[in-house]
This record gives C-alpha cells, sequence and structure tokens, in this order.
C-alpha cells in the first residue's frame, strides 16, 4: 500500500511538473496576473507569467504558456493510464517480493574454473573489438543528448510552441531519469545477466529516440527523450561490465578507459550537427535524427553477441559457456578449442535464482557483504568532481556570446575534442609505462584548479580574443584527459567481479545527478557572483577529490577479489 501511494504521487508530481511549466519557474516570476479574455472568445485563454526585465537570461524566455484547454481531456486520459500501469507495477513488484521471500532455488553444482586463463588462450581480437565499437557508438548517443538538447534550445522553442524554462526542465528529467536507469540496470546486470540488460537498453534509447523526431507536439517529444535517457542511462554499468568479462585481466586498465572516446566524439558529433546541418536544411528533426543513427547499428552488433561466460558458470551453464569461449577464440583467430583450460582454478559465485530480492543481493548488497561499499564511496566522490569539472563544457556558447566571440564557432568543439581525445590516449600510455591510475588522477585534479584559476580571471576581461579563448580550452581539454580515463581505469581496478556492474552504476548515478544541475549553472553565470561562487565550488571539489586521491591510494594497492564459494560444501 505504502508503494502504490508513492508511485501515484511520484507520478502526480511528475505531471505537474511537466505540464505546468509555470511551477517551475524557479522564483523568477515575479508578478502573475491572468489575462481576461478577450469579447469574441477567439482562442482558448492561457494563463501567462511575467517576469521582470533583470532576472531574464539566455535559458528563460520572458512568458510561460500553460497547457491549452482543449487537450486538458486528452492529458487526464493519460494520467490515468499512467496511474493504472504504475499501481500495476508496483503489484507486481510486491508479488514478487513476497515469492522471492518464501521460495527460494538451491545453488547450482559447477566445476572449478579458471576464466581468466580461458579468456588469455582467447585472446584479444576481433570479438572484443566489436564489443568496444557496439559501446562506442552507443556512448556517441549519450555524449551527444545533453549537447544537442542545450544547443537546439532556441529553435525548438519556436518549433514546439513551448518555452526555454520547459526545456530545461526536460534536460533535468531525462538526466533523473538517466540516474535512476543506471543505478536499477546494473543491480538487474549482476543478478540476471549482462546480456539482457546490454542489449535491452541500447534497443530501448534507439526506439524512443527516433520516435521523438515524430513528435508532433511538447509533451511528446518530452516523454520520449525522457524514455531515451532511461535506455542511455543503463549504458555505462552494464557495457563495461560486459566487455571486462571478455577480457583478460591485464588487459582491463587499458582497454575499458578508450571507451571514454566514444563520449568525446559523441559531443564533437552533436556540435557539428547543430554548427553546419541544421542551417542547411533548417529543420529541428535532422539533427536529432543524425545524432540517433549511431544506436541503430550499435544495436545490431549488441543483438550478435553472446552472454559473458561468468554470468552462464554463475548459473550452472557450463556447456554454454564452453560453446562461448570456443566462439570468442575462432572469432579471435587464436585458437580451435578452449576445453583444456576451463579446468583447475576457483569457483564462481553462486546466484541464488532470478528474482527482484537477489537482483539486490547480487550486486550492491554483495558490495556491502564483502567491505568494498568504502570503495564505492571514494569512487563515488571522484565521480561528483569529475561531473563538476565537465559543467564547463556545456556552457561554451555561454562563453563566447559573453566574450562577443562571432565567426566559426564549431572550431572550438573540434580543437577542444582533439585534445581530450590526445591526452586521454597519453594519460592511458603513461599508465602503461609504471605510473599509476591515481597519480595521474591527482595531476589532472592540480591542473584543473589551475584552469579554474584562468577561467576566473579570464571572465574579468572584457574582450580576450579567440587566442586566450581557445587556450582556456586546451588547458580544460588537457585536465579533462587526464581525469576521465585514470577514472575508469580506477573503476575497474578497485570493484569486484560480481558487483561490478551495480557499482558502476551506482557511480554513474551520481555523476549524472551533478551533471542535471548544468541548466542551473548555465542560468547564474552571467552574474560575477555567480562566476565567482562556480569557481570557487568546482576548485574546492577538485582540491577534495586530489586529497582524497591521496589518502585512498592504499586501496589501489589491493584490488578486490570475487567472492569465492566452496561448491563442494554446498
Amino acid at each position: 500500500m505504502l508503494m502504490r501511494h508513492g508511485l501515484l504521487l511520484l507520478v502526480e508530481i511528475s505531471f505537474a511538473t511537466a505540464f505546468r511549466p509555470s511551477l517551475l519557474a524557479r522564483g523568477n516570476a515575479s508578478v502573475a496576473e491572468v489575462l481576461p479574455p478577450p469579447a469574441p472568445p477567439v482562442a482558448p485563454p492561457c494563463v501567462v507569467c511575467i517576469k521582470q526585465a533583470r532576472h531574464s537570461t539566455p535559458f528563460q524566455s520572458a512568458t510561460v504558456i500553460q497547457t491549452p484547454r482543449k487537450f486538458q481531456p486528452t492529458l487526464e486520459n493519460l494520467r490515468r493510464m499512467l496511474e493504472l500501469g504504475a499501481f500495476t507495477l508496483a503489484c507486481f513488484c510486491v508479488l514478487q517480493w513476497r515469492a522471492s521471500a518464501t521460495t527460494t532455488s538451491p545453488p547450482i553444482q559447477s566445476p572449478h574454473l579458471d576464466l581468466d586463463a580461458s579468456l588469455t588462450v582467447c585472446g584479444v581480437g576481433r570479438y572484443q573489438l566489436t564489443i568496444a565499437l557496439a559501446i562506442m557508438l552507443a556512448w556517441m548517443a549519450d555524449g551527444a543528448e545533453n549537447v544537442l538538447l542545450h544547443n537546439m534550445s532556441p529553435h525548438l522553442v519556436d518549433a514546439l510552441d513551448t518555452d526555454e524554462i520547459s526545456l530545461a526542465d526536460l534536460r533535468i528529467f531525462s538526466h533523473v531519469a538517466m540516474a535512476c536507469s543506471a543505478f536499477l540496470s546494473g543491480s538487474c546486470a549482476d543478478s540476471f545477466g549482462r546480456r539482457p540488460v546490454f542489449c535491452i537498453s541500447c534497443l530501448l534509447a534507439a526506439t524512443f529516440s527516433l520516435l521523438s523526431i515524430f513528435a508532433p507536439v511538447f509533451w511528446i517529444f518530452c516523454l520520449c527523450r525522457v524514455l531515451t535517457g532511461v535506455g542511455l542511462g543503463a549504458l555505462v554499468g552494464t557495457d563495461v561490465a560486459l566487455l571486462c568479462e571478455f577480457l583478460p585481466v591485464s588487459k582491463r586498465e587499458w582497454v575499458v578507459p578508450f571507451l571514454y572516446v566514444g563520449y568525446v566524439v559523441g559531443r564533437l558529433y552533436a556540435d557539428f550537427c547543430t554548427a553546419k546541418v541544421y542551417p542547411l536544411v533548417e529543420n529541428w528533426r535532422a539533427p536529432f535524427l543524425l545524432c540517433s543513427v549511431p544506436l541503430v547499428p550499435s544495436c545490431l552488433l549488441r543483438f550478435g553477441l553472446h552472454e559473458t561466460p561468468q554470468a552462464l558458470l554463475a548459473r550452472g551453464l557450463v556447456g554454454h559457456a564452453k560453446f562461448v569461449l570456443t566462439a570468442v577464440a575462432q572469432t579471435n583467430a587464436s585458437v580451435r578449442s578452449t576445453s583444456c583450460v576451463i579446468t583447475g582454478g576457483r569457483p564462481v559465485k553462486q546466484y541464488q535464482g532470478l528474482d527482484f530480492r537477489n537482483c539486490l543481493n547480487a550486486g550492491f548488497l554483495a558490495a556491502l557483504r564483502q567491505n568494498h561499499l568504502e570503495r564505492v564511496l571514494a569512487v563515488s566522490v571522484l565521480a561528483v568532481a569529475l561531473a563538476l569539472g565537465r559543467l564547463l563544457d556545456s556552457v561554451t556558447p555561454e562563453l563566447q556570446a559573453h566574450f562577443n566571440l562571432h565567426g566559426n564557432s564549431f572550431s572550438s568543439p573540434v580543437w577542444f575534442a582533439v585534445l581530450t581525445c590526445l591526452w586521454c590516449a597519453l594519460s592511458i600510455g603513461m599508465m602503461q609505462t609504471g605510473f599509476l591510475a591515481w597519480d595521474i588522477f591527482i595531476g589532472g585534479c592540480l591542473i584543473s584548479q589551475g584552469v579554474l584559476l584562468a577561467f576566473s580571471y579570464l571572465w574579468q576581461i572584457a574582450s580576450p580574443g579567440w587566442k586566450s579563448f581557445n587556450l582556456l580550452l586546451a588547458a580544460w581539454a588537457i585536465a579533462e584527459g587526464m581525469t576521465s580515463t585514470p577514472f575508469y581505469a580506477i573503476c575497474v581496478r578497485m570493484f569486484p567481479e560480481n558487483a561490478r556492474a551495480t557499482s558502476m552504476g551506482l557511480v554513474d548515478a551520481f555523476f549524472r545527478s551533478v551533471v542535471a544541475l548544468q541548466p542551473f549553472l548555465a542560468a547564474d553565470l552571467l552574474s560575477n557572483l555567480g562566476t565567482a561562487l562556480t569557481a570557487a565550488v568546482l576548485g574546492a571539489c577538485w582540491l577534495l577529490a586530489a586529497a582524497l586521491a591521496l589518502l585512498l591510494r592504499r586501496l589501489w594497492e589491493a584490488p578486490p577479489q570475487p567472492e569465492e564459494v566452496d561448491v563442494s560444501k554446498a
């Protein structure tokens, strides 16, 4: 009953915020007056909220128009349908929870296996390259999501008959949906297997991203983009866990960080679509279509992959695991059979069934039982600092407008993306030559602190010019490249195997929750007080991240081992 009322309240709040944008004016609406209907009622009356001129920002228009009355019956029916669906989902979850509490499946016996030796014999080749390509294509769409909504906001206002406040709220709701999806999908991947979540999340994102292109009204567009965010939020934790389980331990820390290049290329791709493609076609649907295209080949590649051997062995499917290892070896053209190495070694963790409670037990609660919570919280704090630093990447158009930099604005994103990818590759190379990921991460934090000081100084200059502005972007690209790739290496090293997807999902949820604050940062960026506070907060977070990395460096020296289960005593 409590769950039902909570879900109903959540649905009520969501619809109140989605279809009554005047409630989210955030204090900027100083005077609200209802316009009297004209003598001949030509059009349905609307409530208009007038704001003072001194509070207006580039992200907020002068009026906020509510939903016309003719759409109220449709919205009421839709609200009732969603309430019924939420109630049905709540009943299903309660029944599953009660069933899992009363019946448990016995553990499945399996032989002692050494997956690392098997994967070493299989080698690293075309199969792992296919996985990395599928992941990078999906991460391209993830990186383009927020940049695309941010850059296309002025054009969507006229095309969908909405306002800037509603679009800012849409970006916030999308990132909140990503954060919730990241945590829940990680637990599902640790319990039900990697491949179902790996495929369904990308299919969900691709479907609703393409459907949003044909949205006739704004609220349908909002619904499709939020559901797209649900699919994109489930990518990071599951993708990293699946790729790690197809790689030997010695190769994980330098292959997985390269996935971040897809995120950087996605942001550049979104900038290209808005700066070059939209002026040619003058249709807002074209950039959204182009940014949704990478999800289609990613889905095709994902559905052609196998479940990870570790997830199959956890369910007792030894024969299927041998088949997958043989397929990987044949694809990589290294050996024809891997049956000789599927002997000896430690047993893998046994899952006790496929239900909602075991979903949490196999993921987040497993990290608690194994005393790895301090690792998850430590990396989560680093993720918060990393996310706060990346907030400056999405406000580049506001910086250019403030400095009166007119011209080829697309050159700055290209310069930034190229330098970021270069420093990502250099940081990975340094990690392979003896440097620790912690040391490189600390160096990136200190460099970014200097960039923030330069940013505060540059903000006081009236007309800095393109040279100084590009120099600032170059320094920030160095800081991002030297912190992002070591961050993923730290996550791969520190998280246990049987809870890696949940741990990565929790860290990604923290990250996306902070990125959701970007509209608030952009709204206050034009004031001197907002600039000073932004630099102070970001600087403090970066120094805190560096100090925390120094204090917790000992965790790197003792990587967690997966939980071992003696099946002979079961």
